[in-house]
């Protein structure tokens, strides 16, 4: 598989991937995005200088306490995936409901898990062009990515890894039902070829540092917006990821090179969010097959998409 492959030849494809999550566009040079922009960027300015006070304060400008710490994300995640719905179009209430994104010189204002939609499409796109007999995501969640996945592609054995207990729960009452729930069934833009294979996904609760299973296991490992909260495990997260997969591993997350230009480098410094390029990954014993990041973005983070193959 290579890039060219990842690209769609319908200009409006993205539009029409996120129309139900779309609540408003307008031109990127109007007098109102622009509003919007300086907003955000007053935003995330007031997050770097919150953070070196904090820093000041304890004597230490890069200190562990300044990056997620895997008790802080057991903790914060768990709490969320007991408690938050499935995603499902919806008009925000608040600013903190909407993510702000640019696309083909229009900003848009979406609901928080549109941005979600379009890169499940292409990650379903990988997937299909690839065609894996068995494939692992690290860091799962409430299970939404791999109970779509498993029913559009019934004759690949998926399983999943997830921190919180809440979140294996969360999944494992989905595969209580007899058919995939319509909420969830609805985030596929793929053909559900098969509503009931949710019930074979293996979930389980592990750390990404020691993955729960044999060397070579997997045809295809992937994470989509997971290793961002991992900046301090990194390097041993992905070098497990390789170590479970005999072929390929596929990234979905803020490379350093989505995030060169505007307010993305300010929000992901304020974050503490993934540091490295689509290059740097190699180091990990991987090769570079293909990039993609022709879609929506974030203006406060840039996400690329890269599938590696195994050196």
């Amino acid at each position: 598989m290579d890039s060219q492959q990842l690209e769609t030849e319908n200009p409006n494809h993205c539009y029409d991937v996120l129309e139900p999550w779309l609540v408003e566009t307008m031109p990127r040079s109007s007098l109102r995005w622009r509003w919007e922009m300086f907003l955000n960027w007053f935003h995330w300015r007031g997050k770097i200088i919150k953070k070196h006070i904090k820093a000041l304060i304890g004597s230490s400008k890069r200190s562990v306490k300044n990056y997620r710490t895997a008790d802080h994300v057991k903790n914060t995640y768990g709490r969320t995936w007991s408690s938050v719905v499935w995603p499902h179009p919806r008009k925000p209430k608040s600013r903190k409901d909407r993510t702000l994104a640019e696309w083909n010189e229009k900003g848009l204002v979406l609901t928080r898990e549109g941005i979600n939609f379009v890169h499940l499409e292409r990650v379903m796109k990988v997937v299909d062009l690839t065609k894996p007999s068995t494939v692992l995501e690290v860091g799962a969640g409430m299970g939404l990515n791999l109970l779509t996945l498993s029913c559009c592609f019934p004759g690949t054995k998926f399983a999943g890894v997830e921190l919180t207990a809440e979140g294996v729960a969360r999944a494992k009452s989905v595969q209580e039902e007899d058919t995939l729930p319509d909420v969830i069934a609805s985030f596929s833009v793929f053909e559900l070829k098969d509503r009931t294979a949710h019930k074979t996904i293996d979930f389980r609760q592990g750390d990404a540092t020691r993955l729960p299973f044999d060397d070579n296991s997997f045809d295809l490992v992937f994470s989509r917006l997971a290793l961002e909260q991992m900046e301090l495990i990194r390097d041993q997260a992905i070098s497990e990821m390789v170590r479970v997969s005999k072929k390929a591993v596929l990234m979905v997350e803020p490379f350093a090179d989505f995030n060169l230009e505007g307010q993305r480098p300010l929000a992901i410094r304020a974050k503490n969010y993934f540091s490295l390029s689509t290059q740097d990954v190699q180091k990990y014993d991987l090769e570079l097959m293909a990039v993609f990041g022709n879609w929506p973005q974030k203006i406060s983070e840039g996400a690329g998409l890269a599938y590696y193959h195994l050196k």
